[in-house]
């Protein structure tokens, strides 16, 4: 089980992200993502694919729609993903959607993410627990 405190922004607003690390074939990045459970997919901005030397398709896999509808491109890659919280360090394989402009954070959705854990948000404490399911690609 992982504990992982809610980030503190400005104006004393709070969310559920946590730091995952992405791993590609030009290393590792630390990166903050959004709990989004909202969200269909693991979406990453594409900017990020070309940091960590990852290949995308030519092509769109799909289109994903934000909260205030706009449609964005996206194109899918597998990824190595890293948690480390509580004393554990967990990683998995999956495939992650990476999205053009104006997507500006990581949204952590259903697929490649909350699939693998029961998932508690503990929102007077102000914390989310992640428990690993047995469907956890682990690497």
């Amino acid at each position: 089980m992982l504990v992982f405190p809610f980030m503190q922004l400005p104006g004393g607003i709070s969310r559920p992200m946590i730091a995952v690390v992405v791993e590609g074939p030009c290393g590792r990045r630390l990166l903050d993502g959004l709990l989004d459970t909202g969200s269909d997919r693991t979406i990453f901005p594409q900017r990020e694919a070309h940091v960590l030397g990852i290949s995308l398709p030519s092509q769109p896999d799909g289109i994903i729609k934000t909260a205030d509808g706009v449609s964005i491109a996206y194109r899918l890659a597998d990824v190595v993903l890293e948690l480390r919280a509580s004393g554990s360090v967990i990683r998995w394989k999956t495939p992650v959607a990476f999205a053009e402009e104006p997507l500006s954070i990581l949204h952590l959705g259903t697929r490649g993410f909350l699939e693998f854990f029961h998932t508690t948000f503990r929102g007077p404490e102000r914390q989310v627990v992640l428990a690993p399911q047995t469907s956890l690609p682990a690497v």
